[in-house]
């Protein structure tokens, strides 16, 4: 099966961020528009995991769940990966939610699963493609 581990923001502040999405204008391109439901912070892409693997994942991920730091964030700005991803920004005391991406990471790596070592830019993604240019 297909994996990530993310965080979703609480539904206030979902409902903001849909209502200013409904109110961008983007000059006539049509973007394939994420259902709302779908927006989350991904702290870590682990691609296909074998099924066997999910209890052992679990219970790290539990783990590193149990000491995260509370934070406090917000949604703010958006952008641009390449030219076909539109997103939103997170903003804020960052610093917890990159420790439990790292941590994320790292219980997955545990668990055998490899996972790729870049930065974390922690974002929701609200649209993807056309190509904007």
């Amino acid at each position: 099966m297909r994996l990530f581990v993310a965080v979703w923001p609480p539904a206030p502040a979902i409902a903001d961020l849909a209502t200013a999405v409904a109110a961008l204008s983007l000059d006539g391109v049509a973007p394939r528009w994420l259902p709302d439901s779908r927006w989350h912070v991904t702290l870590a892409f682990l691609g296909e995991v074998d099924e066997a693997t999910v209890p052992r994942l679990r219970t790290g991920l539990g783990r590193a769940a149990l000491r995260a730091a509370p934070t406090e964030l917000q949604l703010a700005g958006v952008g641009r990966f390449g030219r076909g991803v539109l997103w939103a920004g997170v903003a804020g005391d960052v610093a917890p939610l990159t420790e439990l991406a790292g941590r994320a990471a790292a219980a997955a790596r545990h668990t055998g699963i490899e996972v790729e070592d870049r930065r974390f830019h922690p974002h929701l993604t609200i649209a993807r493609g056309p190509r904007w240019s």
